[in-house]
C-alpha cells in the first residue's frame, strides 16, 4: 500500500497519546453513568439516612452502565525485560500493579470500586448481584464502613447455568438410568432440556422480591421446591405444581410464549 512504516518510537508515542484519551473517555462515560443512577435512585427514594444514593451492583459487568473499573496486572513487561537483560534499565510506566493471588483480583478491584463510590461519589452500594459461590460479600462487610448492610442476590444467570448442567448430568447418567426406560427418560430430556432451562428463568422471575425485601428461608424453600417440579410439570405431572399451574400447557405451547 506504499505506506511507511513507523518507527518503535512514534509508535510508542502513539500508544501514549491513545492511552490519554482513552483515560479522558473513560472518567468521561463513567461520570455520566454515576450522575444517571443518582438520579434514578433518587427518583425510587433510594436515599439512605445518611443521605447516601443507594444502588444495587452488579459483580457481572454485563450491564449498560459500568460505575467502576479497574485493572490487576502481577506483570510489567518492561521490568521483566530489564531484569531479563534484554533491555537497558529505562524510565517507563510500570503497570504492575498486583503482587497477590490471581483469584484474589476480583475481589480487590470490587472492593476498590465499592469505597470510590462511597467516598467519592456518596452512593452506597446496597445490593450486589453475585453468583452462588462468591465470597465478595464477606469481604465487603469486613472492609467497607457500611458492609453489615450490603444485602447479596444471587445472580439469575449463574443460577439458570448450574440449573443447565445439573439436567445435562442426569442425562448423562447411564448407570443411573439404565435399561431400556432409562434411554428413552434420558432421549426425552435432552430434546426438551432447553425448554426446562427457559422454565426456569420464568420460575425464577416469577419468585422475584421486591427491591427493598430481604429473602427468607420460606421463601427460599418455595423457590427451589418449584425449580425442583419444573421437570414433572413440563412432562405433565402436576401432583405438585403449585395454584397457578396450566395443566393444559404443553410442551410446545410453553416453547412458543418463551
Amino acid at each position: 500500500m506504499n505506506i511507511t512504516y513507523m518507527s518503535k518510537h512514534v509508535f510508542a508515542s502513539c500508544g501514549r497519546t491513545t492511552g490519554i484519551i482513552l483515560d479522558a473517555c473513560l472518567e468521561s462515560n463513567l461520570e455520566g453513568f454515576i450522575n444517571e443512577e443518582k438520579l434514578l435512585s433518587q427518583s425510587r427514594q433510594g436515599i439512605d439516612t445518611d443521605g447516601y444514593y443507594c444502588l444495587t451492583a452488579s459483580m457481572e459487568g454485563g450491564v449498560n452502565e459500568v460505575t467502576a473499573m479497574g485493572i490487576r496486572n502481577k506483570v510489567c513487561l518492561i521490568c521483566r525485560a530489564v531484569e531479563t537483560g534484554r533491555i537497558p534499565d529505562k524510565n517507563h510506566i510500570c503497570y504492575k500493579n498486583w503482587n497477590g493471588s490471581s483469584t484474589g483480583m476480583e475481589s480487590n478491584i470490587i472492593i476498590e470500586g465499592v469505597q470510590f463510590l462511597e467516598t467519592v461519589h456518596h452512593i452506597r452500594c446496597t445490593r450486589i448481584v453475585a453468583d452462588g459461590y462468591s465470597n465478595i460479600i464477606s469481604s465487603i462487610q469486613e472492609k467497607i464502613s457500611n458492609g453489615g448492610r450490603v444485602l447479596k442476590v444471587e445472580c439469575a444467570n449463574h443460577a439458570v447455568r448450574r440449573f443447565g448442567r445439573a439436567l445435562d448430568k442426569l442425562q448423562r447418567d447411564t448407570k443411573r438410568f439404565s435399561g431400556k426406560k432409562g434411554i428413552e427418560a434420558r432421549k426425552a430430556l435432552k430434546k426438551n432440556m432447553h425448554i426446562i432451562i427457559y422454565g426456569s428463568r420464568a420460575i425464577i422471575k416469577d419468585h422475584a422480591i421486591p427491591m427493598k425485601a430481604k429473602p427468607t428461608n420460606d421463601l427460599i424453600s418455595v423457590l427451589a421446591c418449584s425449580l425442583r417440579n419444573l421437570p414433572n410439570h413440563m412432562f405433565g405431572i402436576h401432583d405438585k405444581c403449585n395454584s397457578s399451574c396450566d395443566k393444559n400447557l404443553s410442551l410446545q405451547t410453553m416453547m412458543f410464549l418463551m
